[in-house]
């Protein structure tokens, strides 16, 4: 959805119906299957419905200028999975699968949020949920001032900048996150 979007003026009509009918068939259709039909994802409880959920989302809002009712689709069934799963960053911004896969959903979640709001001036208050405009801090906390995780829930010591920190400073007024963030390069 992204390369989509970003090359969609310098790709040519046949590669434009090409990769809409890629979107469509092997990533938007299998996934209203799988929460329509006997699949789990909207059923989950973990990272993997923001990153099949926020992918999925910016594939149909790249392609909704040319499937407006399949683009429809989309946002209104996840949004109900996006509010059940962000939830769980409530009361305090704490994450249970630990620091590595906080990093892992919530880029995924950040990426459904920025997109929502940039395609459609709105993430239906979804940003707003319990907890999700201080889950910058349990990253912070979870590294602690050497940069080395938490090792819990299947975490690894060392760990990657997390760009979502950017957008959750822009976004909740927290320049610390920026700031953590910009540490990365001297610690």
């Amino acid at each position: 959805g992204v390369g989509y979007d970003w090359l969609y003026k310098e790709l040519t009509p046949e590669e434009r119906m090409f990769l809409r009918a890629a979107i469509v068939k092997k990533g938007i259709q299998p996934w209203l299957d799988n929460i329509r039909g006997p699949g789990n994802l909207g059923r989950m409880g973990n990272n993997w419905v923001q990153v099949c959920t926020g992918g999925i989302t910016v594939g149909a809002l790249a392609i909704a200028e040319d499937e407006p009712k399949l683009a429809k689709e989309v946002i209104d069934d996840s949004r109900p999975i996006m509010k059940t799963i962000m939830e769980l960053f409530g009361p305090d911004g704490g994450f249970e699968e630990g620091p590595t896969y906080w990093d892992y959903a919530v880029s995924y979640n950040v990426l459904y949020l920025a997109a929502m709001d940039t395609a459609l001036g709105t993430d239906f208050g979804l940003s707003d949920t319990q907890g999700f405009a201080q889950t910058g801090d349990y990253r912070i906390q979870s590294l602690g001032p050497l940069w080395r995780a938490a090792n819990f829930s299947d975490a690894h010591e060392d760990v990657p900048r997390a760009f979502e920190m950017y957008w959750l400073a822009n976004r909740f007024h927290k320049p610390e996150y920026q700031i953590q963030e910009d540490r990365k390069s001297v610690v």
